[in-house]
């Protein structure tokens, strides 16, 4: 799956130290907009466990 078909979905993200983000993806940054190159998105966070 690639980023941009995140885009205005509801997500859930494992990140380090067991931390688990849900929250809506309201944002997507191709690759060339970025300053990583890599394709980047927003999460308006809904919660964490």
């Amino acid at each position: 799956m690639k980023l941009r078909e995140l885009f205005k979905k509801r997500v859930e993200v494992i990140a380090c130290n067991d931390l688990t983000i849900f929250g809506d993806v309201i944002g997507y940054y191709p690759a060339m907009d970025t300053e990583s190159g890599e394709d980047e998105i927003d999460i308006f966070l809904m919660g964490e466990i």
